[in-house]
């Protein structure tokens, strides 16, 4: 690669264009390193910017920040490691900034974590060419990922982890050596803060066969030590589950299966649904596999996900997911659930309930099928087309005037009364105020 690939690359990403005209102009040396340089060599495209910089790279990122108009996010502050995300026109672009980790680039280079990380093009002067200490456009152009050295994974054991995501996510090997070391060093995952374990799972969970990255990662002895709660054999069972699931996403994606295999509406409100991101940088289909992995723990899918340091709202869909699914399956559902039992079953399981289906269906083999059961089927379209009418109607009466048709003071007897005339309505035996009136005395006096 010449410079020219650099500065087109810049020309085509205003961001990055509008980045380096900043960094350029203060008087530090900027390189372009890891994931960058390695994407750019091998023609695919890149949506981030990873920078080394000779100085305080979160003084640096913070101007940079403001000079761009991106939002400053300190990553990494006991390694000076800082990012910028900017958000324009509907897309993200993100820029990472780390001090160099060594007195020289190339020191800096040696001590990555895998060869073809460990290239860099001096960002304002890339003339100089690709600097490359540790033989990695060797091992790029073969597709192999190498440890840079015999400590690369006790300088930085979330390193097994991101090999075993680059691996996924390119497609390519890892050096046998490096296996061998990666088996050794893997009880040391266990020194690796829960955030920093989380980030690079939920990106193993991001990718289209994230099950074939976690069954290579458990042959490897990666997901013990990440996941202490779960023993081998229940990881072997929830990565079976996410298998299955990924079997799915075909139904709803824009170039999956034909048509009839779901109505277009459908299909649009599960994509729309999947991809909703529940906190930064995770989507809802993500935090689904992972409660796929933890759904043969029934006992411990919450506590995991606690561990890991999800947001409240994922640790709940993790734990509810898997205890609907659970439910589930001792229910003994085979045929297409009553209007009432769907009403009760999304009144325990809340959001969580569609997670939940799908959970169940992958437990039951759902791996040998490509379309959901009718259980599944039937929970799903509920939620997406049938809300107000199964899932969560509208109340026909207050609980005030509960009481005032009754005679109650407040108390449990007016909830009861009012969850009484919410089945009742699931059921199309109230409609109307008038009728829900009517039921409650006809109730009262039974």
């Amino acid at each position: 690669m010449n410079s020219r690939a650099v500065r087109e690359w810049l020309a085509a990403e205003p961001v990055f264009r509008e980045a380096a005209v900043y960094l350029c102009h203060q008087g530090i040396a900027v390189y372009l390193v890891g994931g960058t340089v390695r994407d750019l060599l091998v023609g695919r495209p890149s949506y981030d910017m990873d920078l080394a910089v000779g100085g305080d790279a979160l003084g640096l990122a913070r101007r940079l920040a403001d000079a761009i108009g991106g939002a400053f996010v300190p990553m990494d502050p006991a390694r000076d490691v800082a990012r910028v995300v900017v958000r324009r026109t509907g897309e993200e672009r993100l820029i990472d900034v780390a001090r160099l980790r060594a007195g020289t680039i190339d020191e800096d280079l040696r001590a990555r974590d895998y060869t073809a990380n460990a290239l860099a093009i001096p960002l304002c002067n890339p003339e100089q060419g690709v600097l490359d200490p540790t033989g990695g456009r060797a091992d790029l152009e073969a597709q192999t990922l190498r440890a840079t050295h015999a400590g690369a994974f006790d300088d930085d054991p979330l390193r097994l982890l991101r090999g075993v995501r680059l691996r996924a996510a390119l497609g390519w090997s890892i050096a046998p050596e490096t296996e061998r070391l990666m088996r050794t060093w893997a009880p040391a995952l266990r020194r690796v803060s829960p955030e920093r374990v989380r980030d690079e799972l939920m990106q193993i969970l991001a990718l289209e066969d994230a099950a074939d990255g976690l069954a290579y990662a458990h042959a490897l002895g990666l997901l013990t030590p990440a996941l202490p709660l779960l023993e081998g054999a229940a990881l072997d069972v929830g990565i079976r589950r996410v298998a299955a699931l990924e079997r799915l996403e075909p139904l709803w994606s824009a170039s999956g299966a034909p048509p009839s295999a779901l109505p277009d509406v459908l299909r649009q409100h599960l994509r729309t649904y999947w991809r909703e991101a529940l906190s930064a940088g995770r989507t809802r289909w993500m935090v689904t596999k992972l409660a796929a992995l933890l759904e043969p723990r029934l006992d411990v899918a919450g506590s995991t996900a606690e561990g890991l340091r999800l947001s409240v709202r994922e640790v709940r869909l993790v734990a509810g997911a898997v205890e609907a699914a659970h439910q589930l399956r001792e229910d003994g559902w085979t045929a297409p659930p009553s209007p009432l039992a769907i009403y009760r079953y999304f009144r325990r399981a809340g959001e969580a309930g569609v997670a939940g289906a799908l959970l169940s269906w992958a437990a039951a083999g759902g791996a040998d099928e490509v379309v959901p059961g009718a259980v599944t089927s039937a929970l799903v379209r509920a939620w997406f087309e049938e809300h107000r009418q199964v899932v969560n109607p509208p109340p026909l009466l207050t609980g005030g005037e509960v009481m005032a048709e009754l005679g109650l003071a407040p108390g449990p007897r007016v909830g009861r009364a009012l969850e009484a005339l919410r089945e009742a309505q699931v059921q199309g035996l109230v409609r109307t105020a008038a009728e829900a009136r009517a039921y409650l005395r006809e109730a009262e006096r039974g």
